[in-house]
């Protein structure tokens, strides 16, 4: 019987997906799939360096109404590792890719941080195909200065594990904000065990160095991108987040023509396992709305969530 991380740590899932995998742009792309096929389809994108079982708790929650997928982009979890390199653009494109493979004509679609960011490139290339779009803590450009340190710090850092909870033990003292056990049952997805019993990250070697590998890439300059995204958009925000600042949100939320921000008050990066209840509650009622944000004013948007 396969190890279940749920069980160990007496975590009780009333829904579990199943797992599969398709060919996109010549890469195998695994996925998890939760509720009826028939249902809403709620689309799911990790965020960098992340992967597909990081929305288990939220597919549990929501799968009685919506159809949820979600994705190992490239590079990450049991997808396959890209020759090309990563880009936002090349993630963007795998994702159509994998849309025509599955046959998903309209759908909506959640993003967290890199999710986030493919979300907005393809909202704005394909706005036939999107119904509505939730953006989580992601930016149109990658965060620099203390961000972009933090982040070259964590996965330049170490690489090799004794255990999964010694690689639990590392990515905690790193940042201590998310819920506990969630943190511990995503870190045995994050890791892979090597032939001679030492664990390691499973994404690409590549994310090791991604200051590097954002310098030898070419980003699109998604600014340019939100004019042009035709659906209704929720734009969650962590008060407290390194990835995307305050002001930078407020200035998405002008220029996304049917947007709406909500900020979590003293919340960082990974609201989605920080403030979860909330969270959930957030992407449920956006979901349930008929017509999604529905008519403001620039400037009326705005909404603080906790204390």
């Amino acid at each position: 019987m396969a190890f279940d991380p749920a069980l160990e740590l007496n975590i009780r899932f009333a829904n579990r997906p199943k797992s599969a995998s398709v060919n996109s742009a010549g890469l195998k792309i695994n996925y998890l799939e939760w509720g009826d096929p028939s249902s809403p389809t709620l689309l799911l994108l990790h965020g960098f360096t992340s992967h597909a079982h990081c929305w288990d708790f939220l597919a549990d929650a929501l799968c009685a109404k919506y159809r949820l997928i979600a994705l190992d982009l490239p590079g990450h979890g049991d997808s396959d590792w890209s020759k090309r390199g990563y880009s936002v653009s090349i993630f963007r494109k795998a994702l159509d890719s994998f849309c025509d493979q599955m046959k998903l004509q309209s759908f909506s679609l959640l993003g967290m941080s890199l999710g986030g960011m493919i979300g907005m490139d393809f909202a704005s290339r394909y706005p036939q195909r999107l119904n509505k779009l939730i953006i989580v803590d992601a930016g149109p450009k990658v965060p620099n200065g203390g961000r972009r340190d933090q982040i070259v710090q964590f996965f330049g850092g170490r690489s090799r594990f004794t255990s999964t909870e010694d690689a639990f033990v590392y990515r905690r003292s790193q940042e201590s904000r998310c819920i506990e056990y969630m943190e511990r049952y995503l870190t045995y997805y994050a890791v892979k065990q090597m032939r001679d019993g030492s664990w390691t990250w499973k994404f690409d070697s590549l994310f090791r160095n991604p200051l590097m590998l954002l310098l030898k890439t070419q980003q699109p300059n998604l600014w340019e991108c939100l004019p042009d995204i035709k659906c209704p958009v929720l734009l969650l925000n962590g008060e407290l987040s390194m990835v995307l600042k305050s002001d930078a949100a407020k200035k998405m939320a002008e220029l996304i023509p049917d947007c709406r921000l909500v900020t979590f008050k003293d919340t960082a990066h990974r609201i989605h396992i920080e403030r979860p209840q909330e969270f959930e509650d957030q992407v449920s009622a956006f979901l349930q709305s008929p017509k999604g944000v529905g008519s403001f004013s620039k400037g009326s948007h705005a909404t603080s969530i906790g204390d």
